[in-house]
């Protein structure tokens, strides 16, 4: 994989960085929600990664290993805050664990993770739970309207964006194994306009509360 910076990765991160300021001004206020308050600690890991990714393209894979990590348990937390079965959130929490106990084993013994290995695991975790909270939120007669629902607008950036982290890591992984470098980052680049999206949809989350 390469490790250029293209113009999908300029806005994503220029967008990640006018979302982690927004969600640091606004989400951070005693009346805000646990997960809106933990949002701008996600919002700055991602910056971050990039940001290091950027500066010392060497260490593009410890950067993505950790902030997917990061991402892994805010997303956990935000699902198991939603989710009304505590079975349900103790299942995602405890493959977390199993999950972090197994990277933990390929750190200890200095092997390599496979490519895409860590973002592939996380999104089939919070794929179905964020399914399964996404269908409660909609079912929920007494919850208000949809719209002003900031659960709502994160649990569809989240879905969007794991539905297709997974066929893009895949394809590009397999472009790139038959020397196709060019179009292996050209189709992993398209991640960063679905996380764009993704933004939008995260930011809606805090404007909406605000307006609430």
């Amino acid at each position: 994989m390469g490790n250029e910076f293209n113009i999908s990765d300029w806005l994503s991160w220029i967008c990640g960085v006018a979302l982690l300021i927004i969600s640091t001004i606004y989400c951070f206020r005693r009346d805000a929600p646990r997960f809106l308050r933990a949002f701008p600690f996600y919002c700055l890991a991602n910056v971050l990664s990039e940001g290091i990714v950027f500066v010392y393209p060497k260490a593009q894979a410890i950067g993505y290993f950790i902030f997917t990590i990061i991402e892994l348990l805010y997303f956990t937390f935000l699902l198991s805050t939603i989710v009304k079965s505590r079975k349900i959130a103790f299942m995602a929490w405890t493959l977390d664990i199993f999950f972090l106990i197994y990277l933990l084993f390929f750190v200890w013994r200095h092997r390599i993770i496979p490519f895409g290995m860590p973002e592939i695991v996380e999104a089939a975790i919070l794929l179905p739970f964020s399914a399964m909270c996404y269908v409660g939120i909609l079912t929920d007669a007494e919850a208000p309207e949809i719209r002003h629902l900031p659960t709502f607008w994160l649990v569809t950036g989240c879905l969007l964006y794991f539905m297709f982290l997974i066929p893009f890591v895949l394809i590009s992984e397999y472009y790139s194994r038959i020397g196709k470098s060019e179009l292996s980052r050209a189709i992993f680049s398209m991640n960063g306009i679905v996380l764009i999206a993704c933004y939008f949809f995260y930011f809606k989350s805090i404007t909406c509360w605000r307006t609430t």
